[in-house]
């Protein structure tokens, strides 16, 4: 997209073409991992039949902002919500339909790019003897796309920082109760790669926060396990299901 270097070319090594410095050596310019991180924000209102009803709103900067306005260019106004609630929402939840949809800066490449959304499911999750168990919401996922092989013989290029900051709200039915909840997560992986989940209670509900960054970076096959625990570690924690006890 106009105006956005692609990840691969940061940082690198560059020659001016034209102008009075043309011939020039420069450095193109690297934007810190913070500038372009994702931010989501969730409230889940869980009802006691096992139904739940979301309200999410994230915000993409930078790269990921001029990716989402590419894939929005060309999708009628009129077909956009159905477009969306087909391609986006329902892989987030098998059964997920979408009640409303709002989006912010579509049209402006110099903002972020904010969707504000609203779903609601029959059934969030499963129900064993009066305790329903949530899934994990929003989850990161890094072995899918960091670790999917169990060894490498070749050095695995990460080009773009990844920078992800979610907190999620869970507000249960009155009457029920959360089983217990593991204390905070911290997990090193190479390189500076960092991930730290959280959860605790909070009245009438839990609040779940987490935090992950996983910097650009050259894995060697000799460093690639390092990575693949890493990334397994993270997705082990965020699997964690919340239990209320109905």
């Amino acid at each position: 997209a106009f105006g956005v270097l692609p990840p691969l070319t940061r940082g690198m090594d560059a020659i001016l073409l034209g102008g009075e410095d043309a011939g020039s050596e420069v450095r193109v310019t690297m934007p810190e991992a913070e500038a372009e991180a994702r931010a989501v924000e969730v409230e889940v209102g869980l009802e006691m039949g096992g139904g739940a009803r979301f309200d999410v709103t994230e915000t993409f900067r930078g790269a990921d902002a001029a990716v989402w306005r590419q894939q929005l260019e060309n999708v009628p106004a009129a077909e956009l919500e159905d477009v969306f609630d087909q391609a986006y929402v329902s892989r987030l939840l098998p059964g997920a339909h979408t009640t409303s949809l709002r989006i912010t800066g579509r049209e402006d490449p110099e903002m972020d790019v904010t969707l504000h959304y609203e779903f609601e499911v029959d059934e969030l999750g499963r129900e064993v003897r009066d305790v329903r168990l949530l899934p994990a919401l929003f989850p990161t996922l890094l072995t899918p796309s960091y670790a999917r092989l169990p060894e490498r013989h070749m050095t695995q290029v990460i080009g773009d920082d990844l920078a992800i900051d979610a907190t999620v709200r869970l507000h249960t039915p009155s009457g029920t109760t959360l089983g217990t909840l593991p204390d905070e997560e911290r997990i090193e992986g190479p390189e500076g790669a960092l991930a730290i989940w959280a959860i605790r209670a909070i009245d009438g509900g839990a609040i779940i926060e987490r935090s992950v960054r996983v910097p650009r970076m050259r894995v060697t096959p000799a460093a690639y396990p390092e990575l693949a625990r890493f990334c397994r570690a993270v997705d082990e924690v965020e699997s964690f299901e919340v239990r209320v006890e109905m």
